[in-house]
């Protein structure tokens, strides 16, 4: 955790320095860049309540499917003697394809929250610097502008990352805690 807490706030302070250098640099490609990270954040931000919501209803689906097959298994006696074989099977199979779904959908939108950012900023990069656009800033500029953006970009990753697996580890230390407690 302390690890984890560390880089977090590492990557933030490098993207903050970073930023301040572009704003030193060119104010104007400050303000996009900020601009672009907002709007980022906002579809983030929507993209990760959804990704919560449909992994909290692929688990209930997950205990579902598995109470029904528990259920069947331990009563199949019974379900031979009155021929429910076809109904429970069936109705197995559908909480199985539900379920299913539900973990595609789940992974689309995990690569949507990493793709969607990517994607946008090679759009707006090609719209920019295509061959017959004018762009201001001579060469050498233009690359030291493109190295301090890749310097956010990569500082607001470690930054990400690093907390995700902040995040990753605390949920680990309640869920032992809730075990321990449970032996108690």
């Amino acid at each position: 955790i302390a690890t984890s807490l560390l880089q977090s706030i590492v990557g933030m302070l490098s993207a903050l320095v970073a930023l301040l250098i572009l704003y030193k640099f060119s104010p104007m490609l400050f303000v996009g860049v900020v601009g672009f990270l907002i709007l980022t954040a906002i579809v983030i931000a929507f993209l990760v309540r959804s990704v919560i919501r449909i992994n909290l209803l692929s688990a209930e689906l997950s205990r579902e499917a598995t109470t029904t097959f528990v259920e069947g298994l331990n009563s199949l006696r019974s379900i031979r003697s009155l021929h429910h074989e076809p109904y429970l099977s069936t109705t197995y199979a559908e909480q199985m394809r539900r379920y299913t779904r539900a973990l595609l959908k789940l992974d689309i939108l995990k690569s949507s929250v990493r793709t969607i950012p990517a994607i946008f900023l090679l759009l707006i990069a090609v719209a920019f610097l295509r061959p017959s656009a004018y762009v201001s800033l001579e060469n050498a500029k233009l690359l030291a502008a493109t190295f301090i953006v890749m310097r956010i970009f990569t500082a607001l990753g470690q930054m990400v990352g690093a907390a995700s697996q902040l995040v990753t580890d605390i949920r680990s230390i309640n869920d032992i805690g809730s075990l321990i407690q449970l032996t108690n």
